[in-house]
């Protein structure tokens, strides 16, 4: 168990703030239309997209992203890295980020809030030809209302971060309570705590235990069939993982899972040689065999779901 008074000085809490016009919205005519023609009722919901994320380029004639293509794509990755440099903690919104991981959380913090204020000004100004496109492309389907005025498209992004200490159950709120109240408080936040702290440390175990899952899955499967081939970074993925697993995880005293990514380093990526893996049906059986029985062992340990 985690001694909580270990845990203030080793993490600190972050959380991410993102509001983005989405471009898609139920059309509820459509969706009448499309159960009439067919026969049904109750068989889905047709969601229109208002504005296409990508375009052709004119010099190449291949799709790439339009100007609403790359700022929801600075989101979407500002989302993914909060999440892969946090835990889960608690079920406010607030995620716990160890000291071990600040330099690089903050350095792709920085760099997401950069290129958000590049790309949000960017968008701003292709939107009303992007709009004047629209009409064109959804024919009977156009619906004016359904689209932000051009002077208040840019107030329906942004990006914002926020950080705070985890809560101590001496603070000085507490301490001016009335005697009888202090201790029932006292033993809730810690209650709190630990629920969190519990929280983020199965996040840890979800998130190391699907790589290596997915990992046996690809070795299992047998010469010829889907998903049998794999890049080369598929084992970096793991090791990427197990490093971040590492960091995440130096504020608690959890040499069980320690322990789990040793035998991850030892059993499946020392010395590993994917040419071989793919050549060589024994070292994919292996291999195989090895992933198996870590996710199994994670299963005694932790629960068959981590």
């Amino acid at each position: 168990m985690t001694d909580l008074t270990n845990i203030h000085g080793k993490a600190l809490l972050v959380s991410v703030h993102i509001s983005r016009w989405a471009a898609r919205t139920l059309d509820k005519v459509a969706t009448a239309m499309v159960h009439k023609d067919a026969n049904a009722t109750d068989a889905g919901r047709f969601n229109k997209k208002l504005i296409s994320r990508t375009e052709i380029d004119q010099a190449t004639g291949l799709r790439q992203k339009n100007a609403y293509g790359e700022l929801i794509a600075v989101l979407n990755a500002a989302r993914g890295d909060h999440y892969d440099h946090s835990l889960a903690w608690g079920r406010d919104g607030w995620r716990l980020l160890p000291v071990a991981n600040e330099p690089g959380y903050h350095k792709a913090k920085r760099s997401h809030k950069a290129a958000f204020a590049r790309a949000l000004p960017a968008f701003v100004a292709a939107y009303p030809d992007l709009r004047a496109a629209a009409p064109a492309a959804l024919g009977s389907l156009y619906k004016e209302n359904e689209y932000p005025h051009v002077d208040r498209i840019e107030s329906r992004f942004s990006l914002d971060y926020e950080r705070d200490n985890l809560p101590v159950s001496g603070d000085d709120l507490i301490d001016v309570l009335a005697a009888p109240q202090v201790a029932e408080i006292r033993a809730e936040m810690d209650a709190r705590m630990m629920r969190a702290t519990q929280d983020a440390k199965d996040d840890a175990r979800s998130r190391i235990g699907d790589v290596v899952r997915s990992y046996a899955k690809t070795m299992a499967t047998p010469k010829g069939q889907p998903g049998y081939g794999f890049k080369a970074s598929k084992i970096g993925n793991i090791r990427d993982t197990v490093a971040t697993m590492r960091r995440l995880m130096e504020w608690t005293d959890d040499n069980e899972f320690s322990g789990m990514l040793d035998r991850i380093d030892a059993d499946l990526l020392d010395g590993v040689d994917p040419q071989k893996l793919r050549d060589d049906k024994s070292e994919r059986a292996n291999a195989a065999n090895e992933a198996n029985a870590i996710v199994d062992a994670m299963g005694d340990l932790y629960g068959s779901g981590k």
